[in-house]
């Protein structure tokens, strides 16, 4: 039961990041930004922050969107057949 619990759960966590991953991965990307910005100045500089606002990160955004929904589904998928039968 508590495994069908964990399970249910973290079904939900990849659906909500892969419907906010493919839906707005330049949202996803800002929260990066802006991040790594405020952790510390001297990153604010750093070429890792220019790629991600680049289009290349954007569908590498929508890329890990997708695989969270693959994974949602096969989580579901796993939660629909471990159910043991209805007893008569």
């Amino acid at each position: 039961m508590t495994s069908d619990l964990v399970t249910l759960v973290m079904a939900i966590f990849f659906l909500v990041v892969g419907i906010k991953s493919v839906n707005n991965p330049r949202r996803v990307q800002e929260i990066v930004v802006n991040f790594f910005s405020a952790t510390s100045p001297t990153l604010a500089e750093h070429p890792f922050l220019k790629w991600v606002m680049s289009s290349t990160a954007t569908v590498l955004v929508r890329l890990i969107g997708f695989l969270c929904l693959v994974n949602f589904t096969m989580l579901a998928y796993l939660l629909t057949v471990s159910q043991p039968p209805a007893p008569f």
